[in-house]
């Protein structure tokens, strides 16, 4: 699977604050582009952990998967399905 993941952010001038912008010296904000491909969850996590890096995020800790409560239904479910066709 190819992914990209893309971050682009340029601020509004009010944002800027108290900052002299001189005609000498426009801010430059860059647009960040990764793209890849991968197959498993933990290398597409790995990337997007160095794509937070390369955007300036502070990442502590290590990223995951959770386990969404629709999810853990639907496999309760199959265990049920499939132990009563065992059954029969």
């Amino acid at each position: 699977m190819k992914l990209t993941f893309i971050s682009e952010y340029t601020p509004k001038m009010e944002e800027l604050g108290e900052r002299v912008v001189s005609s000498f010296h426009e801010p430059v904000y860059p647009k960040v582009t990764m793209e890849f491909e991968a197959v498993r969850m933990d290398a597409i996590l790995s990337q997007f952990r160095e794509f937070l890096l390369a955007c300036g995020f502070v990442v502590e800790g290590e990223l995951g998967e959770l386990e969404s409560p629709g999810t853990r239904v639907v496999d309760e479910l199959r265990k049920e399905f499939h132990e009563e066709e065992s059954e029969k």
